[in-house]
């Protein structure tokens, strides 16, 4: 796990001009980007053209709030960056043991967080059966602001049985591109499960296909004998996480947190 040594936060945060691009405080900003695209520009200028003492946590989270398409005005922030809470935010080591070090604040985390999810489209799953043992599964996904995940799957499928039994599940998102001798980056998730419907099935729906395009041309053409015309939507609430995403908050380091 551990194949660098130091943190790789560097720098002390203050604002600077780099080229076309202004590097800002970490945890706060006044005004607002204009749209998503602009904040993509900015982090990649950020991190294509960034000094050796910029701050890397300050670039992830401008980075991180690009990607979720999150506006920088402070009153935006409280209704998009607070649908969800972090409370008992700690870090560990490999080893399950706690850390002195401060943890990262709330809008790092969330950046993390949205980084992860937003540049991974599958997921593993781990449920229990009604035995007892343990069982996995991959599927594509999507979320929302409020960190609710959604699935699409059969109802007869072994873990959506499992979550009749026993709604507790797990998730890990990650890349299976990472080289080993990179900084590790990925998130595990715990929380519960259940099918959709009504207005939360029709929530899950819009929110599977904004991010997956083709879904919509897949389902009307689907026959009234294919399995796939049983799929429902999956709805998994999160309680607790895990992040490991070493360039933001250091080598071999685990922030867990309760998600509220």
């Amino acid at each position: 796990m551990s194949r660098r040594s130091g943190s790789s936060v560097e720098g002390d945060g203050n604002t600077e001009t780099m080229g076309e691009a202004t590097k800002l405080p970490c945890h706060r900003q006044s005004g607002s980007f204009v749209e998503p695209g602009r904040n993509v520009r900015i982090a990649a200028n950020l991190l294509e053209g960034t000094p050796l003492n910029t701050p890397i946590a300050l670039v992830y989270w401008l980075e991180g709030r690009a990607g979720c398409g999150v506006l920088a005005d402070r009153d935006q922030e409280k209704t998009d960056m607070n649908r969800f809470r972090f409370k008992d935010i700690h870090l560990e080591n490999v080893t399950g043991g706690r850390l002195d070090n401060d943890p990262p604040g709330p809008e790092l985390m969330q950046a993390s967080v949205c980084r992860i999810l937003e540049a991974n489209l599958l997921c593993s799953i781990a449920t229990v059966t009604a035995e007892g043992r343990p069982h996995i599964n991959t599927a594509y996904f999507s979320y929302s602001d409020a960190l609710e995940i959604y699935f699409l799957s059969h109802p007869g499928s072994l873990h959506c049985r499992n979550l009749l039994t026993n709604p507790a599940m797990a998730m890990a998102v990650f890349s299976s591109a990472q080289r080993w001798t990179e900084p590790g980056q990925g998130v595990q998730l715990f929380g519960t499960c259940e099918h959709t419907s009504g207005i939360f099935a029709d929530e899950a729906e819009r929110s599977y296909a904004n991010r997956f395009h083709d879904y919509t041309s897949w389902k009307r053409v689907l026959q009234d004998s294919d399995l796939a015309r049983q799929y429902r939507f999956y709805l998994f609430r999160v309680s607790r996480m895990k992040i490991l995403d070493e360039r933001a908050f250091g080598d071999a380091i685990f922030v867990w947190a309760s998600v509220h």
